[in-house]
């Protein structure tokens, strides 16, 4: 795990990935790699939902995805980003919500003793097993995409 609680992965050997979706166009691509890494984050999201202890709070509901934070959370991420010189092409999240007890309860206190949930959904679902429905989603969504644009060329359905 990353210092500031996230898990961050280094993928090498894409070139030709990065290629195809680059020949697509900047607003398509991004909108294929957002769908592939939905479909990875969404079991990883439902299991950690399914081992939150529960607790005032609604920790279990505000287990979620995606590419928004909370105003406290962002301002923490766009200073880690400023700071490791980063820019991400697509971002998401997966984590509770900006509860207190949130990190208190996965990995204990003095008095409490950890609840983990998030790291044993991330064991279960992430790593190489997240990685390969990304893979497959950019490699579904880049066909989807190019069967589009062949429709698009040669003027669509037609009608009777």
């Amino acid at each position: 795990m990353a210092r500031d609680g996230m898990v961050r992965m280094k993928v090498e050997g894409l070139r030709n990935v990065d290629r195809a979706l680059a020949a697509l166009g900047k607003n398509q691509a991004r909108g294929i790699m957002r769908r592939a890494l939905v479909a990875a984050a969404k079991p990883i999201a439902d299991e950690a939902a399914s081992l939150a202890p529960e607790f005032r709070g609604d920790l279990q509901e505000s287990i979620r995805y995606g590419s928004r934070l909370s105003r406290r959370q962002a301002a923490q991420q766009r200073r880690a980003d400023r700071a490791a010189g980063r820019r991400d092409f697509v971002k998401l999240y997966v984590g509770a919500g900006p509860l207190p007890q949130a990190h208190l309860r996965e990995f204990g206190t003095a008095d409490i003793p950890p609840s983990p949930y998030m790291r044993p959904a991330w064991d279960k679902h992430g790593g190489a097993r997240a990685l390969s429905t990304i893979l497959r989603e950019l490699r579904a969504g880049y066909v989807r995409e190019l069967a589009r644009e062949a429709r698009k060329a040669g003027g669509g359905r037609r009608r009777r």
